[in-house]
């Protein structure tokens, strides 16, 4: 019982930190590290793109909507991958310090 509830409990904690975490990472890159402005020539290709292609996307607000989506999932998707690859170091780590305690 214990084994399964600590298993709930990294879970839980993985889950936590990666909605968290990649949530203000997003904010961050958004907010900071892409100065408005910066990409405009990016802007001006994607309005090309959706004239030309897809006419029903007429407001600018549904560009900004998915860069915003996409930027979110791909920021949960990387602390996500972050977080259990420090989970399964830690845990290997504390499995060697068990099996060897004098450090050997």
């Amino acid at each position: 019982m214990t084994r399964v509830l600590q298993f709930t409990a990294l879970v839980v904690a993985l889950l936590v930190v990666t909605y968290f975490g990649g949530f203000f990472l997003a904010h961050w890159i958004n907010d900071v590290l892409i100065a408005p402005g910066a990409f405009a020539w990016l802007v001006d290709a994607v309005y090309w793109l959706r004239d030309h292609f897809m006419p029903s996307l007429r407001e600018a607000d549904d560009i900004e909507a998915l860069y915003l989506l996409g930027l979110l999932l791909v920021c949960w998707l990387g602390v996500f991958v972050v977080a259990l690859a420090l989970l399964l170091s830690a845990r290997r780590r504390f499995a060697r310090a068990r099996r060897f305690p004098d450090g050997s």
